[in-house]
């Protein structure tokens, strides 16, 4: 009789708490889910590009990817692929859409390097999982874009000149974190290319670039010369490489200062 009493009230028990039941269950079943896909992922490393093979192209200008090697900066646990992030870097291609630019003899065109180092760059960072865009020189988002920074790629002259005519320049625009920017692009520039600062040669159009009066004020922006078609032709083609490089790598060291 009392075991008959007992099974009658656990009975009732359960009819009368089956939903406090049922809830405790799910939320239990959820969070060993959770536990089980986010705790003690394996660790993988977060890597920077620091080395790799030159790029052949007409001249060079089709990109192809060598060994490469890699420093380690962090680590990431994780086990689901994680959603792109936001907007972080906006590459203008340095008169696309718009014009040539400079044209040497044999019909090579700043727009071809121009493009061919951002193709370059854009596919480092995103490798790393830093987003990229890639905008038009009159690109019309540039009135108030706003992102982490603005790198314009351009490069000089393919007139006949002086041998010393080689090496690259930059100008900012007046974001408080510009000159960070400059610093770091042009350490990690001259690093990867070998090339001099070519300071006397920065125009007023530089300075005053049009993308500069554009963007958002609180974005920081740069604009760089990779250097002279003529005299640094073999960078800019054949060694393109690593021009996109040092670009990558100053875009990654200003990130990494903020």
């Amino acid at each position: 009789m009392s075991r008959q009493t007992n099974d009658s009230e656990l009975r009732w028990f359960l009819r009368r708490n089956f939903a406090v039941i049922l809830f405790l269950v799910m939320a239990g079943t959820g969070l060993y889910f959770l536990f089980q896909n986010f705790a003690g992922a394996e660790q993988r490393p977060f890597t920077v590009q620091t080395g790799g093979e030159s790029a052949e192209s007409l001249d060079g200008l089709a990109p192809q990817i060598g060994e490469q090697g890699y420093v380690e900066v962090g680590n990431v646990g994780q086990k689901f692929v994680q959603s792109p992030g936001p907007l972080k870097v906006a590459i203008v291609v340095g008169h696309r859409a718009s014009d040539s630019g400079a044209v040497c003899d044999d019909g090579l065109t700043e727009v071809m390097i121009n493009e061919s180092i951002a193709q370059q760059v854009q596919v480092d960072l995103e490798s790393q999982g830093i987003p990229v865009s890639l905008l038009s020189e009159f690109d019309t988002r540039l009135q108030g874009f706003s992102s982490d920074m603005v790198v314009s790629l351009h490069s000089d002259s393919c007139a006949v000149l002086d041998p010393g005519f080689t090496g690259y320049k930059t100008t900012v625009n007046n974001s408080p974190q510009s000159p960070q920017l400059q610093a770091c692009m042009e350490q990690n520039y001259a690093q990867q290319t070998g090339l001099p600062i070519h300071p006397t040669t920065i125009t007023d159009d530089m300075i005053h670039y049009h993308a500069f009066n554009k963007i958002s004020a609180g974005s920081p922006a740069i604009l760089l010369e990779m250097g002279f078609m003529y005299n640094d032709r073999e960078l800019l083609t054949t060694n393109s490489a690593a021009a996109a490089r040092g670009v990558a790598n100053g875009i990654i060291c200003y990130l990494q200062s903020q």
